[in-house]
């Protein structure tokens, strides 16, 4: 398993808030990829592997910027 986020206490009200949001967004996206590698592609459907992988590109996008918040990955996965 990978853990490559920034592992900080911040201010949700600072200025920065949402930059740190997003780089533990993609650390988040990075332990997804880790753990669907571990899944056998007969235990999963394969809608749920492209949602899972869709997700996994949106949260490891190489402009960090982009990525999703915690908040829309909660809403899409109450979506799926």
């Amino acid at each position: 398993m990978s853990d490559v986020g920034a592992a900080s206490v911040y201010d949700v009200n600072s200025a920065f808030a949402g930059t740190i949001e997003r780089v533990e967004v993609r650390a988040f996206g990075c332990l997804l990829e880790d753990v669907l590698g571990l899944v056998d592609e007969t235990e999963v459907t394969k809608y749920h592997r492209y949602t899972w992988q869709k997700l996994i590109n949106d949260c490891t996008i190489s402009e960090v910027k982009y990525c999703p918040s915690f908040s829309d990955i909660l809403a899409e996965l109450n979506i799926a």
